[in-house]
């Protein structure tokens, strides 16, 4: 529902249980994994609003960093990663709640190379480049239709190569496949009912209540460490 409301989100809610069930390093895979149904589904919703070309350089720097970052990530301490996940958890909340509407990139060919490479990074170490999808096509789309359209299709193209480059490394293994099911039925559904009631569900009381959510893990996360 979060995805729909906002085009990004589903990753955030995601990840903020599954460390605890799955560990660092697997949670981001299955997150990423699920996240394709919903980026796809309102990807084909809002298909005549599509321009191709305005997501290539940004989709093509997201991936590359997020393919680099997840072939690395094993060799990463997992105190330290575990570390930087609450910190990013944490400075998400905190700038989508007190300085969300204060800065708002342009549109150049730097901004998306800039946004794609930030938000690739923090996808592939962290399951979770929604905020930096969401910052640059809010800033380069009149309409909200055209910002579901191109930040949902460049979601599903580095989700889709993401999954393949963690099931080829074996983050993701063939057992963890269940989860991947039940996780896109529940994300489906969510999808169509927020899409559904989008303009009847207050979004930035939503918004609010859910970056307060991802607060309060971040901080778990640095406390429990």
């Amino acid at each position: 529902m979060a995805q729909a409301l906002t085009g990004f989100g589903c990753g955030i809610v995601m990840m903020m249980v599954f460390p605890i069930m799955f560990g660092i390093i697997q949670a981001p895979a299955l997150s990423t994994a699920i996240s394709v149904a919903v980026s796809f589904q309102l990807a084909w919703s809002y298909r005549k609003h599509m321009n191709p070309k305005i997501i290539i350089a940004f989709t093509l720097a997201y991936i590359s960093v997020s393919v680099t970052m997840i072939y690395c990530a094993r060799s990463f301490n997992v105190y330290w990663l575990t570390m930087a996940f609450g910190i990013y958890l944490v400075l998400i909340a905190v700038y989508n709640l007190l300085a969300k509407n204060r800065f708002r990139i342009k549109g150049s060919l730097l901004s998306a190379l800039l946004c794609g490479a930030a938000g690739g990074a923090c996808s592939g170490l962290f399951g979770i480049g929604g905020p930096m999808i969401a910052l640059y096509f809010l800033a380069i789309t009149d309409d909200r239709e055209g910002y579901m359209a191109n930040s949902q299709l460049s979601a599903t193209t580095s989700s889709v190569t993401e999954t393949i480059a963690r099931a080829s490394n074996g983050i993701l293994p063939l057992d963890m496949i269940p989860a991947v099911i039940a996780g896109i039925i529940g994300i489906s559904l969510g999808a169509h009912f927020g899409d559904r009631f989008s303009k009847r569900i207050n979004r930035s009381v939503m918004e609010k209540l859910v970056y307060l959510m991802v607060a309060f893990t971040g901080i778990r996360t640095l406390v429990t460490l």
